[in-house]
């Protein structure tokens, strides 16, 4: 429809001379229009005059950039040290194409709590076409937080800024990292006889708090003095076990012991951080017998 025009409403012209009218029309929709018209003036010597009709080329009407996006997290739960990757998915909904397409950086609701490591470029979007954009961030502190973000892009036909509606992730919970603690527990003194069954036991503390899977005690016994002679008869019992944050749980050995002297229990204890996968290993306090 119409906006404006003719700009100028009218003109007298020497001869020879030009002028341009300009005409601003609302577009109601899509689609392919022309546009056609003439121009009418007064001879001051022929009186009434009209020029042929003159038709422009089509010209291509899209609809305007409009973004739809969703935000999401990638892990639900991760131990600190850990890399949280956050997507947006950016959908551009209009037809005309969308530059510069990007997210604004995700906002995370405890900002300390993470550390951005790295971020996507601009994108171009066509019209009717999807995106995504990658963060990496570092978790730093245990706690639960979500991210906050918005997709914005140029519409390439009316240089207009457009954004989405704000967007929230998914929440995702941080744990402090898994810790592994030991102690090793047995008599202080033992007969020489090869037959009486002793104890020995090693407590393995998770300090934190994501679990540990796949817990598993090792134990060694070496001689400090003398000639004694360790047997062990069995254990660990259980041989693995998953370690849940802030708990602990107690291996058991069996042994007997000959000749005399001091011997010294010692090991240390591993399993794998449940979020994570890394390999966690704690020495154990040692024990002389």
């Amino acid at each position: 429809s119409l906006a404006n025009g003719p700009l100028p409403a009218s003109v007298s012209l020497s001869a020879g001379a030009s002028v341009v009218f300009t005409y601003i029309y609302n577009t109601n929709g899509a689609g392919i229009k022309a546009f056609s018209g003439r121009v009418s003036g007064t001879d001051v010597v022929f009186g009434a005059i009209q020029s042929a009709i003159s038709n422009s080329e089509d010209v291509l009407i899209q609809s305007a950039v409009s973004l739809s996006a969703n935000l999401t997290a990638g892990q639900d739960t991760v131990s600190t040290g850990q890399l949280i990757t956050v997507i947006m998915g950016v959908s551009n909904t209009g037809q005309a194409d969308a530059l510069n397409a990007a997210g604004i950086t995700p906002a995370a609701s405890s900002p300390s709590a993470v550390l951005l490591i790295s971020a996507p470029d601009a994108q171009l979007i066509s019209g009717g076409t999807y995106a995504q954009f990658t963060w990496t961030y570092s978790a730093l502190a245990s706690g639960t937080i979500n991210f906050t973000s918005r997709a914005q892009a140029i519409d390439a036909n009316s240089g207009l800024l457009k954004e989405s509606s704000e967007l929230i992730s998914n929440s995702i919970l941080i744990q402090s990292a898994a810790v592994v603690s030991a102690k090793i527990w047995a008599p202080d003194v033992v007969k020489d006889d090869g037959a009486t069954v002793y104890d020995v036991y090693m407590t393995v503390t998770n300090t934190g708090g994501a679990g540990l899977e796949n817990t598993q005690p090792h134990l060694s016994v070496s001689v400090v003095s003398g000639s004694p002679d360790i047997s062990i008869l069995s254990g660990p019992v259980p041989s693995a076990d998953d370690i849940s944050g802030n708990s602990a749980v107690t291996y058991h050995w069996t042994f007997t012991a000959a000749g005399t002297g001091v011997v010294n229990f010692s090991g240390f204890a591993s399993g794998y951080d449940v979020n994570s996968g890394t390999n966690v290993t704690g020495t154990a306090d040692d024990k002389d017998v």
